[in-house]
């Protein structure tokens, strides 16, 4: 196969904008989960950047969370005793 008549490759890191309409979150939302250490980044220079593998594992550990009832973010009554 000619180079020219090569099928394009994915992206394999995505930038914070991509990585936030990937997941339909806002871009301090990314920058959270990346500073928890949630969602796993690499830093190249000043640039910030995800790969494409590591946002399919942050769904399905959120999904496995959510199942197990850990990943749920409803705050519990947390009454204090008396």
């Amino acid at each position: 196969m000619q180079r020219d008549q090569e099928e394009p490759q994915p992206q394999l890191l995505l930038t914070i904008r991509q990585v936030q309409k990937a997941l339909k979150l806002s871009s301090s939302m990314i920058y959270l989960l990346i500073r928890r250490g949630e969602l796993r980044a690499i830093h190249i220079g000043k640039a910030v950047r995800v790969k494409r593998s590591e946002i399919r594992r942050f769904v399905q550990a959120r999904e496995a969370a959510e199942q197990t009832g850990r990943g749920t973010n409803k705050r519990q009554n947390t009454k204090k005793r008396e």
